[in-house]
């Protein structure tokens, strides 16, 4: 690019895009953006934009925020550089999404999760793949990852297995922070917040040094029933 650009925030979501399946639109990360050597904060808020499939990876980028499950995974570049990852996350369908990325970000230090939950009542959630962990450990999860912070985590059981794998794995882990509220644990495992609590805490962790705090934050939750369908439907604008 001709000018050394450092930071780059993309905004682009056209509401037509989720209302018509059969409007497919997809939009190509400029190969030349990827390829920026001065690049180190990139911002993708999009629904159909991706990636070029053979882009060599954004080597200067240290911060990353982007829409999770809307990206092939195999149109990912590798992210050597990268110490702060977040991102949004929708649907059910998005824990390979999240595995593959740390593949591709070997000195991540910081990852946060955020759960869009109210999605996923417009989805079957027992049809989704379960959590499957790669053969391999990412080499960020072994060596670099610090902190790990996962907002409106449902507690259903692939997220779960994904918390237990990051403290089994997580060697030089700091924190790990998990966010949720009542009204979801109680509609997703029947459960109370302490039992929740309870349950989180005793998961194995392999770093001694690893402090795991559960927050709960219900105020602001909202709760109404669907006129199309009769089921409840729950969001939580004060996450």
């Amino acid at each position: 690019m001709r000018h050394e650009l450092s930071e780059l925030d993309l905004y682009f979501n056209p509401t037509q895009y989720w209302r018509d399946n059969s409007y497919k639109l997809e939009l190509k990360l400029p190969r030349r953006v990827v390829r920026c050597n001065t690049l180190e904060v990139l911002k993708v808020d999009s629904n159909c934009i991706t990636y070029p499939s053979t882009s060599p990876g954004v080597s200067r980028v240290e911060y990353l925020n982007l829409p999770g499950s809307k990206f092939e995974t195999c149109s990912l570049p590798n992210f050597s550089n990268l110490k702060q990852l977040k991102l949004n996350l929708f649907g059910c369908s998005y824990l390979e999404y999240v595995m593959e990325l740390l593949k591709r970000t070997p000195k991540l230090e910081d990852l946060v999760l955020d759960i869009d939950f109210s999605s996923w009542y417009d989805e079957e959630y027992e049809g989704c793949v379960p959590f499957e962990p790669p053969d391999i450990v990412p080499i960020c999860v072994v060596s670099h990852l610090k902190t790990v912070s996962i907002t409106q985590i449902t507690g259903h059981d692939d997220q779960l297995d994904m918390v237990k794998y990051l403290l089994r794995y997580g060697e030089v882990l700091r924190n790990m922070t998990i966010v949720t509220c009542g009204i979801l644990l109680f509609k997703t495992r029947h459960i109370t917040e302490e039992k929740f609590q309870k349950e989180i805490l005793m998961y194995p962790k392999i770093s001694n040094t690893c402090d795991v705090e559960v927050k709960f934050e219900n105020k602001g939750v909202i709760s109404d029933r669907c006129s199309d369908c009769g089921s409840d439907r729950l969001w939580c604008p004060g996450i």
